[in-house]
C-alpha cells in the first residue's frame, strides 16, 4: 500500500490548528490544543495504524533511534508509524508542559528504515545501516 504525506496532511487539515509550523514534501509540523486530541488520534489512527508507541508507554530502543534525527520520542509522547515499501510515515504528538497545547510532527521517511528481525530479536546493526543509508545515501 503506497502512502502519502499529502494525504495526512489533508486529512489534518480538517482539524483545528492553532499554529502552523512548516510544511515541505516530506515533513509537517503544526500546534493543537490539547482538548482536541481524540480528533487528531482518531485522524491518525485512521490513516496509520494504532499508535505504535502510546503515551505513558516506554519507547523502545528503535523507536528512539528512528525519531532521533526528528527530536526523540519519550515517555509522555505518542508515536504513530506505518511503513511500506520504500520507507514509513511516522507521527510524534508532543504534549506541552502548559497542559494546553500539542505539537504534532509528521514525517516521511524514505529509504531501508526497518530493523531486520531475527528470532523475535531485532538487529540493531541491519537499522543503523538503514538510518546510516537513509542519512548518506550510500551502504555503509
Amino acid at each position: 500500500m503506497e502512502f502519502s504525506l499529502r494525504e495526512i496532511i489533508e486529512a489534518c487539515g480538517k482539524l483545528n490548528i492553532a499554529e502552523k509550523r512548516n510544511t515541505t514534501d516530506d515533513y509537517f509540523e503544526v500546534v493543537f490544543e490539547a482538548e482536541e486530541l481524540e480528533s487528531w488520534h482518531k485522524t491518525l489512527s485512521d490513516n496509520l495504524g494504532p499508535a505504535v508507541k502510546p503515551e505513558g508507554q516506554k519507547p523502545s530502543r528503535e523507536d528512539q533511534l528512528l525519531t532521533e534525527e526528528y527530536g526523540g520520542i519519550f515517555k509522555n509522547q505518542t508515536l504513530f508509524r506505518q511503513d511500506f515499501e520504500e520507507g514509513a510515515i511516522i507521527a510524534m504528538l508532543w504534549p506541552w508542559q502548559d497542559g494546553i497545547n500539542i505539537t504534532l510532527k509528521v514525517i516521511l521517511i524514505t529509504g531501508n528504515i526497518r530493523p531486520a528481525v531475527k528470532d523475535g530479536k531485532q538487529g540493531a546493526d541491519t537499522f543503523l545501516s538503514g538510518i546510516l543509508r537513509k542519512i548518506t545515501g550510500k551502504d555503509i
